[in-house]
């Protein structure tokens, strides 16, 4: 029973009880490496069924109608020989050929075979793998919940209206052609490769939840819309000069590889959000985004998407997503720098400062990670980030300007001084009042402040060593980086040039 008890699991019967496939090989079935010309006289005779079918109409004593008499009654004695049934009647042929709920032992040959009333193969079994090169399917072409073993080959056909839903190949599958209606692959399981080779889809193409190996679509041309939500793809994509004419949706997809979107147009909106992508490749180099991007919430395990010659809209939205660690061995640390500069110029160029600040920031992580650790680049650049976020922080100067502060009072607390009675050297030295140290040391922060010099020389009558000097030439420096980096933060916050 299936899983919902409804009906029944349909037995499936072998191919050559099926009336079309014996039709299809009326003169013996092909084998790979010996098909000779028996797959032209087939498929010739296939095509006397359909075009004896089509005269159907003429009058009795049209001489047309005569000959289509005759090659039907022919047809139907070599459909009887083939089917060893002397009751068997050829089909109609205006009629979808319904090849579902049959196994195939053989590898189904039908290239060059025309189906004006479409196909089905739902739920059948293709122990060998099909090759429908150069077919035509003028009506539907249904391949629901069927099972292609090795290889399914549809290349170079056109193609009306595809269905292939809870499709399962383990192997390849390969598309070339034209499809004029509706493209369904929902819900699809490809193992091995998947081939679109300058596929034309003129009207909606689903993808959604399929799981996929690796596929590359190559310059397809998407005319209405492109729906990949919920698709898994386990090995490398390429969508290489893909024209997207509709809206592109690719939410919640998971690439497991490296994906190539180069030299792809996405003339409406595309929209990646909560996209997870775990390769160590994923390029969008030469990529014109036309009418927007959201990549709301996506996730890059192992790089930087790359950017580079590609042609952002202002409608680039970004937030929400996770970048790959800094300090992770298995990134491309070189590559990821590349990247960030591309969206750091791209940020500049879309007046996106916010982005473009953040993404500065993650380039000079990125150089850091490149460097000699503990190089004296290594350190400026880790002390850059330390004391304000690379310059988008003010409260982490100000809170170094406190603990400068601090640790400059307490350094003054436990100098000995004297007062101008008593020698430098003499032991009668008395600690400096903790008013008058908080004072200084506020004042050697803030060194370009006048009160300074005002300070010292109400303290005049006291002595005071090298250390005092060392103190004080050290909070200077120290208050004049802190400032200097407080001001940068409220000029980056504040959008101030």
């Amino acid at each position: 029973m299936t899983d919902n008890d409804s009906e029944p699991e349909r037995a499936l019967k072998s191919a050559n009880e099926n009336v079309y496939y014996c039709l299809a090989t009326l003169h013996g079935e092909p084998e790979s490496g010996k098909l000779g010309d028996l797959l032209d006289r087939n498929r010739n005779e296939w095509q006397r069924w359909l075009d004896a079918g089509n005269n159907g109409s003429a009058s009795a004593a049209d001489p047309d109608l005569v000959t289509c008499r005759a090659v039907r009654g022919e047809l139907t004695s070599l459909l009887r020989s083939r089917m060893d049934n002397a009751n068997a009647e050829l089909p109609d042929s205006t009629r979808p050929a319904d090849f579902s709920d049959t196994i195939f032992e053989r590898k189904l040959f039908l290239g060059g075979y025309k189906f004006p009333a479409g196909a089905r193969f739902e739920r059948s079994v293709f122990k060998r793998g099909i090759d429908a090169t150069n077919a035509s399917f003028d009506g539907d072409l249904s391949l629901v919940s069927a099972k292609i073993k090795v290889r399914g080959n549809f290349r170079g056909a056109t193609f009306n209206y595809v269905t292939l839903d809870c499709l399962e190949v383990e192997g390849q599958l390969g598309f070339a052609g034209d499809v004029r209606g509706e493209f369904s692959m929902r819900e699809c399981t490809v193992s091995g490769e998947t081939v679109f080779s300058r596929m034309h889809f003129k009207s909606d193409a689903y993808f959604g939840s399929a799981r996929l190996g690796s596929v590359r679509f190559i310059e397809p041309t998407f005319v209405v819309s492109a729906d990949f939500a919920h698709a898994e793809f386990a090995g490398d994509v390429g969508f290489f000069n893909a024209m997207f004419h509709g809206g592109s949706v690719f939410i919640d997809a998971v690439f497991g590889a490296s994906a190539e979107f180069r030299g792809a147009a996405f003339k409406d909106r595309a929209w990646f959000d909560r996209t997870i992508w775990r390769g160590a490749r994923v390029s969008f180099t030469n990529v014109r985004f036309e009418a927007g991007s959201r990549f709301r919430g996506a996730t890059f395990v192992k790089c930087v998407p790359d950017f580079r010659g590609a042609v952002l809209h202002e409608a680039t939205e970004l937030d929400g997503v996770t970048w790959p660690a800094i300090f992770n061995e298995d990134t491309d640390q070189q590559a990821n720098l590349y990247a960030y500069e591309r969206l750091k110029l791209e940020m500049e160029r879309l007046k996106k400062h916010e982005d473009e600040q953040f993404f500065f920031r993650q380039e000079l992580r990125v150089r850091r990670a490149l460097m000699k650790p503990w190089s004296f680049g290594w350190l400026l650049n880790s002390a850059y980030e330390k004391l304000s976020g690379y310059g988008s922080s003010f409260m982490r100067p100000l809170v170094g300007m406190g603990a400068l502060a601090a640790a400059g009072f307490v350094g003054l607390m436990l100098l000995p001084v004297s007062t101008s009675k008593i020698s430098p050297s003499s032991t009668a030295a008395i600690p400096l009042p903790w008013r008058s140290a908080a004072e200084l040391s506020l004042l050697n922060l803030l060194s370009f402040l006048p009160m300074r010099r005002e300070a010292l020389d109400a303290l005049n009558d006291l002595q005071f060593n090298w250390i005092f000097r060392a103190i004080s030439a050290v909070e200077a420096l120290g208050g004049a980086v802190l400032l200097f980096l407080l001001a940068m933060a409220l000029k980056n916050r504040f959008r101030m040039r």
